[in-house]
């Protein structure tokens, strides 16, 4: 019987992928580990996502501090890196790799935009009763087995798009208003200043607001917003990059391809809408 293991130095595959590469959607590999206080990984630049659901512990990760439970995401060639803190409490954590052309799209659909980010996590105890019963399988050798890893992932993301759901049923009225100020004018030009003046409130007390709230400052809120609009039109139109760039509120077409790179993984508005392309001719 194979036995599950992990070491923090050697990642393991349980099944083999080989025959999945032209899968749309796959899981590479997964694992479980107990990372101990001041324990660092090598800086790495995977070819996939990496999906993280920490509990317990304090670490480090993008130049900021956090604490579980919480689950982060590392996106495809960017450095995947993170480090305990030296007073980090008990930590576990399970994790899983992510292949192929759609996962940044599944990944969206479930409230999780495709960038390296850190996110509450109000169902790790469900989360990982998830990855116990996956590791509790023999073996990982046959071909049926990329359906039960796929189906572990889906509830993965179904409990995160419910807990995701119901965070936004907490948000106050008047951050709602912003929210809902966002999505109706977001092609237009829009300020913190005006977003503030929505709710009779100051710039600097709505802004500290909504990112409680929200998870975000409003402008980033805004500019992910405008780019998750922007690749849906991408995928479904044959716009140019300029007019796409109006169309979602960047009057500057340069400035558009920038702040773009920033929430696709790097690629540019051009190689997004071709690996798209690909990936549907191919299905």
């Amino acid at each position: 019987m194979q036995r599950f293991f992990y070491e923090p130095d050697r990642a393991e595959n349980y099944y083999d992928t080989g025959k999945l590469r032209n899968s749309s959607l796959f899981v590479y590999s997964f694992g479980h580990s107990c990372p101990w206080p001041g324990y660092a990984t090598s800086v790495m630049r995977r070819p996939r996502y990496a999906l993280h659901f920490m509990k317990g512990g304090r670490f480090l990760y993008q130049g900021e501090v956090y604490e579980g439970p919480c689950m982060f995401l590392m996106t495809p060639e960017a450095p995947q890196w993170y480090r305990m803190t030296e007073d980090s409490p008990p930590a576990e954590q399970y994790w899983m790799l992510l292949e192929g052309d759609t996962v940044g799209e599944v990944l969206e659909r479930a409230g999780i935009p495709a960038q390296n980010a850190v996110y509450p996590c109000p169902y790790i105890d469900r989360a990982f009763a998830v990855f116990r019963d996956l590791c509790d399988l023999s073996n990982y050798q046959h071909a049926e087995d990329h359906h039960y890893t796929l189906g572990a992932l889906y509830r993965l993301l179904a409990l995160h798009a419910k807990a995701t759901l119901e965070a936004a049923e907490k948000i106050s009225p008047p951050m709602r208003k912003i929210l809902d100020h966002i999505h109706r004018h977001y092609a237009e030009h829009v300020s913190e200043g005006d977003l503030a003046e929505l709710t009779s409130l100051s710039v600097n007390y709505m802004h500290r607001r909504f990112s409680r709230e929200v998870g975000m400052p409003p402008i980033q809120y805004l500019n992910r917003y405008r780019i998750t609009c922007a690749k849906r039109i991408l995928r479904d139109s044959e716009v140019s990059i300029a007019q796409l760039s109006e169309m979602v509120g960047f009057p500057n077409p340069n400035y558009f391809c920038r702040v773009f790179q920033k929430f696709a993984d790097g690629l540019s508005p051009t190689a997004y809408r071709k690996k798209h392309r690909i990936a549907k001719t191919s299905r």
